[in-house]
């Protein structure tokens, strides 16, 4: 039922509801108010606490950095002055883990060795404190230790005989309290890792953190290729690969991987990745097979680049990477059986092309695939002291008989002179 607006009645609804909506607006403004200024309160607590607790850490800053920096000091006292660093903040992660090396550098029992965490009740309960904070030191770490301690990681990287003379010098010096912190807090909390899970990380960090690897036990390859942490996962794989005990969802993986190409992040890493599988002599015929496959399919790209080249392609980077790990592959007559096949296809097609070719109407021809798939052919099978196969020196035989002009045309002259030297050292035919 409508009431009057002109109505007794109606006037006194108005004034209720009028006095309503100025209460209800009045209560809405002090309310905000007292938001406001509770919220200005608290920050105001917050700012005044952190600045108290920046006065502080400065004060154990004064107090605590001077003793731990100074190597007349005996190795309990710099321990706990450290320690307190760590425990109030008043260091970062990789400062502290730098000043952590530089104690244990110091503490030498004699001229030829340092002194060893196990042995040393303070230095392992620094070890402990180290371990909390290695995950936010890890990039800096990652960093030092490649650059600064370049010449353990080579000892470590290539030391596959077991011996003993070089694990103890890398194991004893400065870069084997890293490994020790990194293994030990990669297998404690895995996850905790977040910059292993970051591709652009991974291309700048991944083969640093590789050359930790050779130290870690079958155990730690598993549970690493088993790992969400895709720089964990790939380096397990690539360990168990080396160690001949990957699975096939291991090898699947890895090949999937390597044939991602969503962006450059995606190339530069593969690129890397084909380094190491490199380096470590890992021979597998599915890899070959990618390898072939990545090759071809950037074939335009590389042979457009003195055109319009650019500068860091990154698909020409993994065109080169891939081609160095098929080559070498090849040499082994396992790989080369199971792979020959596809790469003469590619060459007889080459072959036909080039005897179509008029040599005066033609211009100088880049041919980066052909010539890594040649190259293969002419050095297969010579890491087993093998010829190429028959078919393969066929096919050999009939390119470089054409005449050289027309060779050179196509720039594979200098390859017909390498398959020549290759003829008369090892009698072939």
């Amino acid at each position: 039922m409508l009431v009057d607006p002109n109505s007794f009645k109606g006037k006194i609804w108005l004034l209720v509801v009028d006095k309503v909506i100025i209460g209800a607006l009045i209560g809405f403004v002090l309310l905000s108010y007292s938001v406001i200024k509770t919220n200005e309160e608290r920050s105001y607590i917050e700012k005044r606490e952190e600045i108290q607790l920046s006065i502080k850490q400065a004060e154990l800053k004064k107090q605590f950095l001077p003793i731990v920096l100074d190597n007349s000091k005996n190795v309990r006292e710099r321990v706990h002055s450290l320690i307190s660093l760590i425990q109030t903040n008043s260091i970062d992660s990789y400062g502290a883990i730098s000043l952590a090396g530089d104690i244990l550098e110091d503490s030498k029992l004699n001229p030829s060795g340092y002194l060893e965490w196990e042995k040393h009740p303070d230095l392992r309960y620094l070890k402990y404190e180290l371990y909390k904070i290695a995950p936010d030191a890890l990039p800096g770490l990652l960093d030092k230790y490649l650059t600064e301690y370049a010449y353990h990681l080579e000892d470590f990287h290539h030391s596959q005989q077991g011996d003993n003379t070089t694990l103890s010098l890398a194991k004893n010096a400065e870069t084997g309290l890293w490994i020790d912190l990194l293994r030990y807090a990669l297998n404690k909390d895995p996850n905790s890792f977040e910059d292993l899970n970051n591709r652009k990380f991974l291309v700048n960090h991944l083969e640093s953190f590789d050359a930790i690897t050779p130290t870690i036990s079958d155990d730690e390859a598993i549970l690493w290729s088993n790992s969400n942490i895709l720089g964990l996962k790939l380096i397990g794989i690539i360990e168990l690969l080396q160690k001949k005990q990957e699975s096939e969802k291991d090898i699947q993986f890895l090949i999937k991987h390597l044939g991602r190409k969503n962006d450059d992040t995606d190339y530069f890493l593969n690129s890397i990745l084909f380094d190491l599988i490199h380096n470590r002599a890992i021979l597998s015929k599915d890899i070959s097979n990618v390898a072939l496959k990545i090759i071809i399919d950037h074939k335009e790209t590389v042979e457009n680049q003195l055109h319009h080249f650019r500068k860091g392609d990154p698909r020409i980077t993994l065109f080169y990477k891939a081609s160095n790990y098929l080559i070498w592959s090849c040499k082994f007559s396992q790989i080369d059986s199971a792979i020959e096949k596809p790469i003469l296809s590619e060459l007889e097609q080459f072959v036909k092309t080039i005897k179509k070719a008029e040599v005066d109407k033609l211009d100088r021809v880049n041919s980066p695939l052909e010539r890594v798939l040649l190259e293969t052919r002419i050095t297969s099978n010579s890491a087993m002291g093998l010829p190429p196969s028959e078919t393969s020196r066929e096919l050999l035989d009939n390119l470089f008989m054409m005449n050289d002009p027309l060779l050179d045309a196509y720039n594979i002259l200098d390859l017909k002179v390498k398959w020549q030297r290759i003829v008369r050292e090892k009698s072939i035919h």
